[in-house]
């Protein structure tokens, strides 16, 4: 974290328990205003009480400070559980709605800031939301998204941000007015309600660990500390990246498996030979080290899906981290290797999520090719076939480039120690502690050697 977001958190830290403070204050000796008196519309505006449930003269808080200490107590994990909600709730309801409102959908913008600065993306930063909470939790925070970014007009911003902005969807939705009322509608909550399910939001933001920028956030200065690729990388008019997408399009796409035996190996071959190539121009150091990416490794069996990932970002000349907390794996390496891991990987899945869809409609209904063991045994046997496969055509390239092949191997093996230093100096403190369930079913782990098998990537006869 920079100095100037560690001050500004320093700050709001402060304010927060400045807040708390006051409130205590009015806890312990019922200081402030009086209630006003019968007659009263009993709301929470100058003057009125705040009921904290404490024996003697009810303490009073000003509009301000009811505002400040409900959605300050709501949405810290470390309060909730000693504050009383329901009074909280309650308090915010009986306030006017824009000013209610207004107040929570700060506190939102404030750790969407806070996040975009720890390194989420705002599609990474909905699916963790979906993922630990529901998906009316994560429209929320799809709103809030487009919020942020419409109250901050004519600020830079990354072409891949507007992307992700444009991805997560609910764009019709205006939010010019603030976010709140809008999510209320399509939700169809009462305000009670909302501000409940809002504050459970906030504290999921709270609890939201820094992870690394891989795309500087919107107006970042130049000087920001980005580990992903960059703007320039994996160019779609790279005519040797069109090239491999279109074989890995293809053979996702037959249903001929000699055919998908041979576009994928092709692809592979492709990527090795590049890597050589650009060995021998580059030298050990290109002037970027390594680089990241990171995807969404998503149930059912995402600990094996994310081995998958390891075996191919291996065979590429990069290394993978799996976070299972998250539900994503970080990629290392350099950057043609990472944006060719990306694309195998991804065409791998398909392949084998198709193999297993094509073993569970030839069985026969109640068999055990649906049980969690095949599955998971499947997924081992494949990602073991695939290993060896990928390997086959990795050493198949670098016989085909003959000499050039042979004096770009010191260079490659300097890369990838660059790469596993990285690791080291990054992540020592967790390499290796990522556990897989373990299945076994005889038949699972065959049926997915041969559907490795299939998909094998020794030399393909392509013109």
């Amino acid at each position: 974290m920079g100095k100037k977001s560690q001050a500004r958190r320093a700050a709001k830290a402060k304010d927060r328990a400045r807040q708390r403070a006051r409130a205590e204050q009015h806890r312990r000796d019922g200081t402030g205003r009086r209630a006003a008196g019968p007659g009263s519309d009993g709301g929470m505006g100058h003057g009125a009480a705040f009921p904290f449930g404490v024996p003697g003269p009810e303490p009073v808080l000003n509009e301000a400070e009811v505002l400040e200490s409900a959605w300050y107590y709501l949405s810290q994990p470390d309060e909730r559980p000693t504050a009383d909600v329901g009074l909280w709730t309650t308090a915010l309801t009986k306030m006017p709605e824009r000013r209610a409102d207004a107040r929570g959908e700060q506190a939102v913008i404030e750790w969407l800031g806070t996040l975009w600065e720890h390194g989420w993306q705002p599609v990474e930063l909905v699916r963790q939301v979906r993922r630990t909470g529901s998906a009316a939790d994560a429209r929320l925070v799809t709103l809030a998204v487009h919020a942020e970014r419409a109250g901050h007009p004519g600020r830079s911003e990354d072409p891949r941000w507007s992307a992700q902005v444009a991805e997560v969807g609910l764009g019709d939705v205006s939010v010019r007015d603030g976010f709140l009322r809008p999510w209320r509608a399509v939700e169809g909550l009462d305000r009670a309600t909302s501000y409940l399910d809002a504050s459970a939001v906030l504290c999921r933001l709270y609890d939201t660990p820094p992870i690394d920028v891989l795309i500087p956030p919107p107006g970042a200065r130049r000087d920001v500390a980005v580990l992903g690729l960059g703007g320039g990388d994996g160019d779609p008019a790279d005519p040797l990246l069109r090239r491999i997408r279109k074989l890995l399009d293809k053979a996702e796409a037959t249903e001929f498996e000699q055919e998908a035996v041979s576009l994928t190996a092709k692809a592979q071959q492709l990527m090795t030979r590049h890597a050589i190539d650009a060995a021998a121009v580059a030298g050990v150091d290109d002037g970027s080290g390594p680089r990241m990416v990171r995807g969404a490794v998503d149930p059912p069996y995402a600990d094996h899906k994310s081995s998958l990932v390891a075996v191919v970002a291996r065979s590429g000349r990069c290394r993978a981290v799996w976070f299972e907390a998250l539900g994503f794996s970080t990629v290392v390496g350099h950057a043609d290797d990472l944006v060719g891991v990306e694309l195998l990987y991804t065409s791998l899945l398909v392949q084998v999520q198709h193999a297993l869809r094509d073993a569970a409609r030839r069985a026969p209904a109640g068999t055990r090719v649906r049980s969690s063991s095949y599955r998971m045994s499947f997924y081992e046997g494949f990602t073991l076939r695939v290993s060896e496969r990928l390997q086959a055509a990795t050493d198949a390239a670098f016989d085909d480039a003959g000499e050039q092949g042979r004096s770009a191997l010191p260079v490659l093996r300097a890369r990838e120690d660059a790469i596993e230093e990285f690791l080291e100096q990054h992540w020592g403190d967790i390499l290796g502690t990522a556990s897989q369930r373990r299945g076994w079913d005889r038949q699972g782990w065959e049926q997915g050697q041969q559907a490795g098998d299939r998909a094998r990537l020794d030399a393909g006869e392509l013109s």
